[in-house]
């Protein structure tokens, strides 16, 4: 709470840095996107449906075209340039400003985006691996509500065992935190094969590390 206090003084006490990073941010976000196979969207966002404001000091940067996930990106360019992400997901890098970024590691964050970029396109197609869309995925059928799930009698079983269970608690992958699988939903292959892939490429849910899922009992 009182980082928050904090935060929230330094926006009122340091306004034009705020609004220097803002400036910052956007001509980042150009350079950014004139990378070959790197997306890092801006104002288009605003189209996007249900889309009212975005933060011009928080860049994300889409590597799906790169045939990598976003959580290698992060590595590698932790690895090789000593860039560190706010947070990463299955495509995207999530960067965050401030009054103090600077162009230097500004030039840092290009030129390893680029060296990043160049490497991946130098790789067979064979060796690329392109990965689903967790915002493709069907919303799975609902078996019961999820009241009557949560308070149902519950059982634990290993997920190659899931498949057509109905779900007892939510499973959420972060980043983004939106679930994949809800209370009283029936759990589908797509979902199980996109945790799957999630899980091998790093990802992690609360829950992962127990390598059980928690279904009403006897569905």
């Amino acid at each position: 709470m009182a980082s928050l206090d904090v935060a929230r003084c330094q926006c009122q006490l340091e306004e034009e840095g705020w609004e220097a990073a803002a400036q910052f941010g956007e001509k980042l976000r150009l350079e950014i996107s004139r990378i070959s196979g790197i997306l890092a969207p801006g104002e288009e966002l605003l189209e996007v449906p249900g889309v009212v404001e975005y933060d011009p000091t928080r860049i994300v940067i889409n590597v799906r075209e790169l045939g990598i996930t976003g959580f290698e990106a992060a590595e590698w360019l932790r690895r090789e340039r000593k860039v560190l992400v706010e947070m990463a997901d299955f495509q995207n890098l999530v960067l965050i400003l401030g009054p103090v970024s600077d162009e230097k590691a500004a030039e840092v964050l290009l030129e390893g985006l680029g060296s990043m970029a160049a490497d991946c396109t130098t790789r067979s197609s064979a060796g690329r691996r392109f990965l689903p869309d967790p915002l493709q995925l069907d919303i799975p059928q609902q078996v019961i509500t999820p009241r009557e799930a949560f308070f149902a009698p519950h059982s634990l079983v290993p997920w190659e065992s899931a498949l057509g269970k109905t779900a007892a608690e939510v499973v959420a992958p972060y980043p983004p935190g939106v679930p994949v699988i809800c209370p009283g939903e029936r759990i589908q292959e797509e979902v199980l094969e996109f945790l799957q892939k999630w899980d091998a490429a790093g990802g992690i849910w609360p829950g992962k590390s127990r390598g059980l899922i928690k279904i009403v009992a006897g569905s």
